[in-house]
């Protein structure tokens, strides 16, 4: 476990080193690659794109229906842009990004006409008609998605905006007219605002979506007494409205909820400031309320909400939350501190923004407290948030995990096309061992759990319960092949090396094999090796083509072991120790030795806890473990002789090397672990593993090749190697695709930060 949590540890502390370079720019230069990136990449007509599918090198993003843009919550992103780039203009004066922010103003602008449906707004559009991607991954939201009114019919626009939609436009657009707009442009805020609150407050505080049907509730879960966040927001948008549109409607509303809650003189708790998501908007909305707010009263309980807000974030080291708060309140304690926490964030923010696995679960030196960091994590380190940083949790621990690969293949023709398959199903193969992956053309009828390689390039089986399957083109066409329907779940697959015409299946209910020397049917005949196998509760076989070829069965923790054609089974050692050291369901032959055969049971008494391995040479009659071995080491060796052989892990895999005699793998709930015969110890494999926990690990049948399936994709371990190289294969989104989110967040605090005084440029 020691060598584990260090290994761990040097992993983690290696990969920090080499991503400085991601990180450690000055903040001005990150500032400058950002906002390139914006225009590059997360940019359509004013509108910011946060989360996007990572494009082929030297293209740009598709924002289409076609592509993979999520749009989901641009508003709220676009309206954080917005500000960032209003403290940007702020700050440089530069008309050019007057201009710039005037764009994206209108393409905010734009969110509150596409639907034609006055004071709606859409969440985000895509370009292009069509089904997006959202409708294509969950189509039972194909609903909220509907194509723009004129001017805006080659857009599609995604509808049932929530109460943050709303709160993210009226403070945008308030801030917008206070700081930028010109005349005409605050006239327009000033309509804009006015359909925008009235669309709710004359339904009951309540949103509606572009159905007619209730969204969500500006209030949210409220006693109807307490001040929570969700109050402020609906108060600010109240006041903003009357602020520019002199309406009384918007004023006595305001001062019917301000009554409602008591929040004159209120000095208690206030409810949902533990919220990152909230704090967020309530900050941006404190920014407005504090410039247009005349009230003493309704200042002073605004002033409150801050400090309560601060007092639960204080820790957080959120660059944004510091700058607004110090910015308006700087009496508060902590100044200092806080600046340099907010500075070290940013300082810690990643240029790289590619989505990627993250588990500092496993980390040994930070401090975890039910299941959290207690400290915040660098962001280059953590699981970043989906779309918006100042959002999300500082102290998470784990994230963006690869999904598991339950099989790969590697084509005995070609050693460089290999095949991989996940859980649910989906079949990708390589034809570059490993650069690129593509999906197969089409799937078994039934979802696979297991495949193997065939003897062309384009051959391969597929198990699917008890069903095998076969290609012979490349996943263009499936058919089923007639394996006795008896047989059971099928565990095992692959086609001799001695002889390619001779496939083998080894089930639940034994061994076949279909020879067919004119090899156009092999796998349409078989004959079951296992006949006339004794009775047992409990079964495993396994199969050797060594020469002799020899079939194993593990009955009940008893090895058998037979030579077809001949009949008899010949009853070998027991694997284990009763109640206290139960056999594993583990049997693996190995396919180059003849009578070498592996089993193991695990251990569960007292100090003795951990998997032990039975090695047999003599097809099972004997092993390397059995009771009046282990009983014998007792007497003459204490206890210490007894535990130099268990492993402290269990035991979950394992599998032959094809390369090196008598070398083991195994998947353990350690992580990787590979036995050399020279050392007779298990030695843990973790080097080059993003992630030093494992999945699962296979040794394709006769390929050089070692695999893994980690939370941090897919590994190779080339031969002659010791360092686990990636395999370019990270199931997070959909297939093996990529996507990045954008840096919006960053830009936002950044410029704050400048303006404010509290970063200069040589940050």
């Amino acid at each position: 476990m020691r060598l584990f949590c260090a290994m761990g540890v040097l992993l983690m502390l290696l990969a920090a080193a080499a991503a400085q370079s991601e990180w450690g720019l000055p903040l001005k230069e990150k500032a400058e690659r950002f906002e390139q990136d914006v225009l590059r990449k997360h940019w359509l007509n004013g509108l910011y794109i946060a989360q996007i599918q990572v494009p082929p090198e030297g293209q740009p993003a598709d924002h289409t229906t076609e592509g993979g843009s999520d749009v989901a919550h641009s508003v709220n992103w676009t309206c954080y842009y917005l500000s960032g780039q209003i403290h940007r203009y702020l700050l440089t004066k530069d008309p050019a990004v007057r201009e710039h922010c005037r764009q994206v103003y209108r393409g905010l602008l734009s969110l509150t006409q596409i639907s034609g449906i006055r004071g709606f707004v859409a969440r985000g559009y895509v370009k292009g008609r069509g089904e997006t991607r959202e409708e294509r991954l969950n189509p039972r939201r194909a609903h909220l998605w509907h194509q723009g009114v004129p001017p805006y019919e080659e857009y599609r626009w995604r509808g049932s905006p929530s109460h943050h939609t709303y709160s993210s436009v009226a403070h945008a657009f308030a801030l917008y007219a206070l700081l930028v707009a010109d005349e005409d442009e605050k006239k327009q805020c000033a309509q804009t605002i006015d359909a925008l609150v009235e669309y709710w407050l004359d339904r009951d505080m309540n949103v509606y979506d572009e159905h007619g049907n209730l969204s969500d509730t500006i209030l949210g879960f409220t006693d109807g007494r307490t001040p929570s966040l969700n109050v402020v927001m609906a108060l600010s948008a109240l006041r903003i409205a009357h602020h520019f549109t002199g309406k009384a409607k918007f004023l006595e509303a305001y001062e019917r909820l301000a009554k409602q809650y008591g929040v004159r003189g209120y000095t208690d708790r206030v409810l949902g400031v533990e919220s990152f998501d909230d704090c967020n908007h309530v900050y941006h909305h404190l920014e407005v309320l504090m410039q247009i707010e005349r009230d003493e009263a309704m200042r002073a309980f605004y002033h409150h909400v801050a400090q309560q807000m601060w007092q639960a974030h204080q820790r957080d080291r959120c660059p944004l939350y510091t700058y607004i708060h110090f910015a308006l309140f700087p009496d508060t304690p902590g100044k200092e501190e806080a600046l340099q926490g907010a500075r070290w964030t940013l300082q810690h923010y990643p240029v790289d923004k590619v989505f990627r696995p993250r588990m500092n679960s496993l980390r040994t030196d930070i401090t975890i407290e039910d299941g959290r960091a207690v400290e915040p994590l660098p962001l280059h380190e953590s699981p970043r948030d989906n779309e918006f940083q100042w959002k999300g949790d500082p102290y998470a621990l784990d994230g963006w995990l690869s999904r598991p690969l339950l099989s790969v293949a590697v084509a005995p023709e070609d050693e460089n096309v290999w095949f991989a398959l996940e859980e649910n199903g989906i079949i990708y193969r390589t034809r570059d061992a490993g650069k690129t992956w593509r999906k197969l053309p089409t799937l078994p009828p039934e979802k696979a759990h297991l495949i193997a390689a065939g003897k062309r390039v384009g051959h391969l089986y597929a198990a699917a319960g008890s069903a095998l399957y076969q290609t012979l083109n490349g996943g263009q066409t499936w058919a089923k092949l007639p394996l006795p329907a008896t047989a059971g779940t099928i565990r095992q697959v692959f086609l001799s090396h001695r002889n390619p015409n001779v496939l083998y299946a080894v089930a639940e209910q034994g061994v076949y094999r279909s020879r067919d020397d004119g090899e156009e049917w092999t796998g349409h005949r078989w004959e079951c090796l296992t006949e006339d196998v004794p009775p047992a509760r409990q079964r495993l076989f396994a199969v050797s083509e060594s020469e002799p070829v020899r079939v194993y069965a593990l009955l009940d923790g008893v090895l058998w072991s037979k030579q077809p054609p001949d009949k008899s089974w010949q009853k070998g050692a027991t694997v284990g120790l009763e109640d206290n050291a139960p056999p594993l369901p583990l049997l693996v032959a190995d396919a180059k030795r003849s009578g070498w055969v592996y089993a193991a049971f695990r251990v569960n008494y007292g100090v003795f806890q951990g998997s032990v391995l039975c090695q047999s040479d003599d097809a099972g009659r004997t092993h390397s473990h059995e009771a009046q071995t282990l009983y014998r080491r007792m007497r003459e060796e204490g206890p210490q002789g007894l535990m130099r052989d268990i492993v402290p892990a269990t035991l979950r895999s394992l599998a032959v090397d094809n390369t090196h005699d008598g070398v083991l793998w195994a998947h353990t709930d350690k992580g990787v672990m590979r036995l050399e015969p020279s050392s007779k110890r298990w030695q843990m494999a973790h080097e080059g593993l993003d992630i030093p926990l494992v999945y699962a690990v296979f040794v394709p049948y006769g390929s050089k090749r070692v695999f893994c399936s980690s939370p941090a994709g897919l590994y190779v371990l080339e031969p002659g190697r010791s360092r686990w190289q990636s395999a370019n294969l990270v199931l997070i989104f959909e297939e093996n695709t990529q996507r990045e989110v954008g840096s919006a967040d960053y830009l936002e605090a950044y410029w704050r930060g400048r303006y404010f005084g509290f970063l200069n440029e040589t940050d």
